[in-house]
């Protein structure tokens, strides 16, 4: 894979950094067709844009600072922090909520509304932003001898080379843009408020914990070197779906 779109002198382009900005854009680009649709104030599209961009950019740089530190990476935190590799989903998703909750609650938007609007964009940004992944060479997964297990070449990439790996980034974006589909289609034909978003976390939950069973590991829990930290998540994600859906099924739209 090619980690590098192109270089002038010092100055370099990563593919990674090409693809999270198509992610960022794409979701702009639906944002802004949902808020219309859902009759949301418009002017509340860059607040939520810029909040979930700056929040969970942030938060998905401390999170996986703290999984490298807990693994026993000697490498400094500063380094950490600056350098180009190094963004975990978990993390990102806390850091992004935290402020986009906030936005909407100091602005009296409706909340619910709002994250259903959220919702496809979230998954379809995240399968783009895999591709940036695969693209690195992170994220892999274990060895096979699948017809279509992925061999990195490129030394650059954070992959091992010279063997066939299952393609782990490429499964997520796919199973990412299927649950985009589910989710579009679906949009206008849930009643309730907040159904959609809650769906979304289901699925998102789903996703995350089939994966972990293919891809390398690198945040085992330390009592079962066979389940990680995103598994537990994914299920508490599973978990805290289906009970909002449940329980916002029974509320009035406007509750």
């Amino acid at each position: 894979m090619h980690p590098e779109l192109f270089r002038i002198g010092d100055f370099t382009i990563s593919t990674y950094g090409l693809m999270m900005a198509l992610a960022f854009l794409t979701g702009l680009w639906i944002l802004k067709k949902e808020f219309l649709r859902l009759k949301i104030p418009i002017e509340a599209v860059d607040m939520i844009f810029w909040r979930a961009a700056i929040g969970g950019i942030i938060g998905a740089r401390i999170y996986y600072v703290i999984l490298t530190k807990i693994s026993g990476s000697p490498e400094p935190i500063l380094n950490l922090i600056f350098s180009r590799s190094g963004m975990v989903f978990f993390g990102g998703l806390l850091g992004g909520a935290m402020l986009v909750l906030h936005g909407v609650r100091k602005n009296k938007y409706p909340l619910k509304t709002i994250l259903d609007a959220i919702a496809p964009v979230m998954i379809v940004a995240y399968g783009i932003g895999r591709i940036g992944c695969f693209f690195a060479g992170c994220c892999y997964g274990y060895e096979t001898a699948l017809s279509w297990g992925i061999t990195f070449s490129d030394p650059m990439c954070a992959a091992p080379t010279g063997v066939a790996l299952h393609p782990t980034q490429l499964y997520e974006t796919l199973a990412s843009f299927v649950i985009f589909g589910v989710l579009w289609c679906f949009r206008k034909r849930i009643s309730f408020r907040g159904g959609l978003f809650a769906i979304y976390l289901a699925f998102a939950g789903l996703e995350r914990f089939l994966i972990e069973f293919f891809r390398q590991k690198d945040d085992y829990l330390t009592q079962n070197p066979d389940f990680t930290m995103a598994q537990l998540i994914g299920l508490g994600l599973i978990v805290l779906g289906v009970y909002l859906f449940l329980i916002w099924k029974k509320l009035p739209s406007d509750s």
